[in-house]
């Protein structure tokens, strides 16, 4: 897991993520917490080679059921908490058991 700065929250973000990001919040409690961790690149995940032969961005999916856990881009993704984190590979924090 990468550790990344904590952004400025919904301040990062456009007007109207802010606006539906509000809503969510008020809906499910979630304040102020990544809703996901930042990895190095693993063996297992597919279409993710850097260079002509790979995706910029796509969505990892996991190796036994290829059920969507996360995505990855290698100009980066903001996280929830507003942080840039680049190259990303995000997996969820909902689509997993435990870490």
């Amino acid at each position: 897991v990468l550790p990344h700065q904590y952004g400025r929250g919904m301040n990062s973000f456009s007007w109207k993520t802010r606006r539906k990001e509000a809503h969510a919040t008020s809906s499910k409690g979630f304040v102020g917490k990544c809703s996901s961790m930042f990895i190095t690149p693993l063996s297992w995940m597919r279409g993710i080679e850097d260079g002509d032969g790979g995706d910029i961005s796509g969505k990892l999916t996991c190796p036994g059921c290829d059920t969507k856990i996360g995505a990855f881009a290698w100009s980066g993704i903001q996280c929830s908490c507003g942080a840039w984190v680049s190259p990303a590979f995000q997996i969820q924090h909902a689509k997993t058991d435990a870490f």
